[in-house]
Order: structure tokens, then sequence, then C-alpha cells
């Protein structure tokens, strides 16, 4: 697999993780969860936010929302 390619999954496993806590979808939350850390065992939340251009600061917020709903970020 490509370097780009392997960037792309894991930037979008911690977006679709997030959208499954908030629907509620803790145990496929969980499973992308683990499939970002196998891609990127050092993966940082708090990293990941400070880069994201968020044109609204509570977007943030939201997504974090999201991983706490589903256990993943305190």
């Amino acid at each position: 697999m490509n370097h780009r390619l392997l960037e792309r999954r894991e930037e979008r496993r911690p977006h679709l993780a997030s959208t499954l806590g908030h629907l509620g979808r803790f145990d496929e939350a969980r499973r992308i969860w683990e499939e970002l850390m196998e891609i990127n065992p050092k993966y940082e939340h708090a990293k990941h936010i400070a880069r994201l251009p968020f044109q609204n600061p509570s977007d943030a917020g939201k997504f974090t929302e999201g991983l706490r709903k589903a256990g993943l970020v305190e």
C-alpha cells in the first residue's frame, strides 16, 4: 500500500469513529479505532485536533464528543 493511501486511511478513521459514537454504534466505533491504532500506534487525538483546520471551533468539540461517547478518549 502506498504512503498517501495509508495517510488517508489514518485521517478518516478518527472521524468515522466519532460519527459512529454520535450514532450510538459504539462497537463499530471501537473497531474502527482499533484499526487506526494498528495503522498508527502513535496516534494522539490532541495532536490530530490541533492540526485540523476546523472552520467552526465548535466542530472540534463535536468531533471529540463522538469519541467520548464511544469511550475512546477522555
